[in-house]
């Protein structure tokens, strides 16, 4: 991993520069928005025993009434994925720079482990990690291609990926709003259509149509679904309607409903069921879904005001051995190649992700 040079600062040897890392985005815990589950080795059926319907009526008496009941078993393949995140670096990369001064000396200035540029660099690649499987959670697809990404990128790091380089990382398995088009396309989760997301429409989203979507999504919902408690549900937002709900509340001269969770958090709600803000979601679209190639959409965003209505523990992401804490990965294994005089950061862990029940699912896109 190269520093790439601050053009600010000249570097003329003999001196050591400090390194302070960039405060880290406050990201959530992967908890917050999906069922974690460990031991995917290998491809899992997990089998759903469907409800039996009636089976109590009039007792007549006498030993009569007894009659077979017949349910009906389906279910969901989770599928492993094998990720890995590897970063090889070279002492020589620090040579001539500020960072030179953090290199040992002698034989061991290749180990690059225990030095403050080594630690730093461990900082960053557990903080990508985390961040890498909370994009893929929300948006990697196994049938992306490189039309659906922005074209060219420019990272805060000096990198730029085309969509062509883009797509592994955002072809892996399929997470969440995948599973949730694929829902959609069997008719087991009903969508409600936002129009502010077409081609033709500005794609800002009025306070005017945020209290008519929640209700048409409340309207879409399964008596199933409906029928669950009201803690046990949530109602995912872009942060562009959240902004939108709460403008119009304002509007009318109404305070948002709050509702204390179970952890002690405050949340927002609608009609008793908490609102769960989801600003990675505006993020993610806004840096990396705005393909041009894709005549449809004719540069606009994909679908940046989205929601989705369901129930607690319904998404469900499943690792071989979970590779991630609250806040970065853990597990990551680091050492120094004496051949080969490189220095190597790498974590591997397998995944795959489903909605355990497509009918307990309202999306709006």
């Amino acid at each position: 991993m190269a520093i790439t040079a601050n053009p600010s600062y000249t570097y003329q040897g003999n001196e050591a520069a400090d390194l302070t890392l960039r405060p880290a985005v406050d990201r959530p815990a992967l908890a917050k928005y999906f069922a974690i589950e460990e031991g995917l080795k290998g491809q899992l059926w997990v089998n759903f025993l469907e409800r039996v319907g009636l089976i109590s009526k009039t007792d007549a008496g006498c030993g009569t009434g007894a009659q077979t009941i017949n349910t009906k078993k389906s279910g969901k393949k989770f599928t492993p994925v094998d990720i890995k995140a590897w970063e090889q670096d070279c002492w020589a990369n620090v040579r001539g720079t500020a960072e030179e001064w953090f290199l040992k000396a002698g034989n061991d200035k290749k180990d690059l482990t225990d030095t403050v540029y080594g630690d730093y660099m461990v900082d960053l690649i557990e903080q990508a990690i985390y961040e890498d499987l909370l994009r893929m959670a929300h948006f990697s697809s196994s049938a992306r291609v490189s039309a659906d990404l922005t074209p060219s990128i420019t990272f805060a790091n000096g990198d730029t990926k085309t969509s062509t380089q883009l797509l592994p990382y955002f072809k892996t398995f399929d997470g969440l709003w995948r599973n949730v088009e694929l829902g959609v396309a069997a008719t087991l989760t009903p969508l409600v259509a936002i129009s502010q997301n077409g081609t033709g429409a500005v794609q800002t989203f009025p306070k005017e149509a945020a209290y008519p979507l929640f209700a048409a999504m409340f309207a879409a919902a399964s008596p199933r679904l409906m029928g669950q408690p009201q803690a046990s549900k949530m109602l995912m937002v872009t942060q562009s309607i959240f902004t939108a709900y709460t403008e119009y509340r304002e509007s009318q001269n109404l305070d948002l409903a709050y509702q204390i969770q179970a952890n002690g958090e405050s949340m927002p709600t609608f009609r008793g069921v908490p609102i769960m803000v989801v600003p990675e979601w505006d993020e993610f679209i806004g840096q990396y879904f705005k393909p041009s190639a894709q005549s449809s959409l004719a540069g606009k965003f994909d679908r940046p005001n989205r929601a989705l209505l369901t129930v607690k523990g319904n998404v469900q992401l499943r690792f071989d051995a979970t590779p991630v804490n609250d806040s970065r990965s853990t597990g990551l294994e680091v050492w120094t190649d004496p051949m080969s005089e490189t220095w190597n950061a790498r974590q591997t862990y397998a995944a795959d992700m489903k909605i355990a029940d497509d009918t307990l699912v309202v999306a709006a896109y």
